[in-house]
């Protein structure tokens, strides 16, 4: 009986002692993995979604399966190694010249296509993209690079914009499916741009700006005096560093004040010198660029007078999406397309009327957000009906359902950036 007791007494402490080496061995796997009372707490952001489909504006969406085909054929021409590429450009009406792939992949492109799939609530298409683009796309120090090549990010060409689209993209998608893993990326990316956009305003671009003209000194005319008065040309053109209105995202600093305060300061002094681009109710749009140095307004790049459409309805756009939006600027839009029936490239700041007669596909697409962010039904299905107008429909066409450009000497090229865009303006 003792002999019984004692193996039934040992029976239970090696139990005992069984269990709670199994309760260790569970406590340290689940703070391992951030399970249970380890997890981090899910960030709590709320962030909404301006321009995309909402009850504001019902009616402002393609019933039709147009998009489905024009995403896949996007991704059959341009889709390679998880990311995609800028542009195709098809083989000749011969074969000659032949196809040809483009082998640079943008950052802002892949921003806009994760942007789409967010909208859209495609949570498991979004979360591969995301592990895709994080692979690579991302940075040590936590920004994005801008080009696939591009050893590090900086505030060149577009590398305040595409630091921006992916804040605002990360914003969206913690609010939507919080996720702490890129609430960090988002606070990573935060505290590297706080202390670019807080203190020197960073340039994202250069102006060819002409150098004014001599001003003669008749004192020094030379002997004997020449027969004709000399007339002074313009002097050799200036480069000038600025920052182009355009790449201010005002939705994406705002949502970034809910991850540090400190942003709101700069949130309301770039808002400032945005709405300050106006450029008057003749032309009711905004400026190209700011120039730091002077801290005055290029209306366009370079010396010949034209409104870049896109950069323009960017802008617009940008304050819509901040609430801002400009009531004379959306009714100029409106009247260009119901009175001619398309937005163009570009257009004289003076008269107002188009300088080319090339259309500008991405301001259809603009145009379609901005109409669904103020209701406007109308003004939705008229831009959608322009930008459907520039979709390849030979179905013998390698770009059949894909927007497509076609280029002065014949050539034609579907661009990423055309369809992504069609795609967040049709779904």
């Amino acid at each position: 009986m003792h002999s019984g007791h004692g193996r039934a007494k040992r029976t239970i402490t090696l139990a005992a002692l069984a269990g709670l080496l199994a309760a260790a061995l569970f406590l340290a796997l689940s703070f391992w993995q951030n399970w249970l009372w380890f997890a981090e707490p899910e960030p709590v952001l709320s962030v909404a979604m301006p321009g995309a489909l909402s009850e504001n504006c019902a009616g402002c969406v393609l019933d039709s399966d147009l998009p489905d085909k024009l995403e896949a054929r996007m991704r059959q021409l341009l889709a390679a190694d998880g990311q995609l590429l800028a542009w195709y450009k098809l083989a000749g009406r011969t074969g000659q010249p032949p196809a040809v792939t483009s082998d640079l992949a943008l950052a802002l492109d892949q921003i806009y296509y994760g942007q789409y799939l967010l909208e859209q609530g495609r949570r498991k298409d979004f979360t591969q993209w995301w592990s895709s683009f994080q692979a690579g796309w991302i940075a040590p120090d936590g920004s994005c690079r801008i080009s696939r090549g591009d050893s590090e990010a900086d505030m060149s060409q577009d590398g305040l914009r595409t630091q921006l689209a992916l804040a605002r993209l990360l914003a969206q998608s913690v609010s939507v499916w919080p996720d702490a893993a890129r609430y960090r990326q988002l606070a990573d990316l935060s505290d590297w741009l706080l202390p670019r956009l807080s203190g020197a305003v960073p340039t994202d671009s250069l102006a060819a700006v002409p150098s004014p003209a001599p001003i003669l000194d008749p004192g020094a005319t030379p002997t004997p005096k020449p027969q004709v008065t000399p007339s002074p040309g313009a002097g050799p053109a200036r480069e000038l560093a600025v920052l182009r209105l355009a790449s201010v995202d005002l939705f994406a600093l705002e949502a970034l004040v809910q991850v540090d305060p400190a942003w709101q300061i700069v949130y309301d002094d770039y808002l400032s010198r945005v709405e300050a681009g106006y450029l008057g109710d003749s032309l009711p749009l905004y400026a190209w660029a700011w120039q730091p140095d002077s801290d005055g307004y290029l209306p366009f790049a370079g010396s010949v007078p034209a409104i870049d459409t896109c950069e323009a309805l960017h802008v617009v756009l940008h304050l819509c999406e901040a609430g801002r939006a400009p009531a004379k600027s959306i009714a100029w839009i409106r009247a260009q397309l119901f009175n001619q029936s398309a937005l163009y490239t570009s257009y004289h700041p003076g008269q107002g009327t188009p300088v080319d007669q090339a259309e500008c596909l991405a301001a259809y697409a603009l145009a379609a957000r901005i109409a669904r962010m103020t209701g406007d039904e109308l003004l939705y299905r008229s831009a959608v009906d322009r930008l459907l107008w520039h979709l390849a429909t030979s179905q013998t066409s390698p770009a059949f359902s894909a927007v497509f450009r076609q280029a002065d000497d014949g050539q034609v090229f579907v661009w990423a950036r055309d369809n992504i865009w069609a795609l967040l303006a049709l779904r």
